[in-house]
C-alpha cells in the first residue's frame, strides 16, 4: 500500500499506523523504505502512530494528541528531551528503557481512563488523570503556550496547551 501511494509522487503521504501488527524486523524495513522513498521524491509524511519508538526514529516534528486535540507540539528531539504537557510526560515515562531496566525500577503508568470523546466537556479532558490538575482545569480548556517565544531554553515553536504555563488563569 505504501509503495502504491508513493508511486504517484504525492507531495504529502498520510500514513496511519503503517507498521502496526508487524514484527520488528519488517517494521524496520518498512520505515527504512518510507525514509528512502520520501527523501528521494521530496514527499512529506504525516505519520499517525501510537509508537513513540517509531516517532523518535522517523519524525522531525511531533504533535501529541489527547482526546482529539493537539496538547503539545514541537521538534521531536526537543519534545522528548523536555516534555511540557503532563500527558506527554506520562507517555514518555511509560516507555520501557534499557538504561532503567537494569535498576529494577517499575514502569510508570497514567492513572484513570481516557474520556468519552463523544461528549467532551469544555475543560481540559486530561484533568481527571493529571497529577498537576488545578481548579481552572475543570472549568475551561487551556490556551496554547509557545515556550520558545520568550527566548528560553525550549525551542521556538514548542507549544503545549496546559494551565500550568498560562498567565491567563
Amino acid at each position: 500500500m505504501i509503495a502504491m501511494s508513493l508511486s504517484c509522487n504525492p507531495e504529502i503521504l498520510i500514513a496511519d499506523e503503517p507498521t502496526s501488527a508487524l514484527d520488528v524486523t519488517i517494521q524496520a524495513q518498512i520505515l527504512d523504505l518510507m525514509k528512502d522513498l520520501t527523501a528521494r521524491l521530496g514527499t512529506a509524511v504525516i505519520l499517525i502512530t501510537h509508537s513513540l519508538g517509531v516517532v523518535a526514529g522517523m519524525c522531525d516534528t511531533l504533535c501529541v494528541m489527547y482526546a482529539g486535540r493537539v496538547v503539545e507540539r514541537g521538534a521531536t528531539e526537543a519534545l522528548f528531551a523536555a516534555p511540557m504537557h503532563p500527558y506527554t510526560q506520562g507517555l514518555i515515562k511509560s516507555v520501557p528503557r534499557l538504561d532503567v531496566a537494569a535498576t529494577g525500577e517499575r514502569l510508570s503508568s497514567i492513572r484513570g481512563q481516557p474520556p468519552n470523546v463523544i461528549d467532551l466537556p469544555d475543560c481540559c479532558p486530561f484533568y481527571p488523570r493529571c497529577d498537576k490538575a488545578m481548579e481552572v482545569c475543570r472549568r475551561k480548556y487551556p490556551p496554547s503556550v509557545d515556550f520558545g517565544a520568550s527566548g528560553g531554553p525550549v525551542a521556538k515553536g514548542h507549544t503545549a496547551s496546559c494551565w500550568l504555563y498560562s498567565e491567563a488563569k
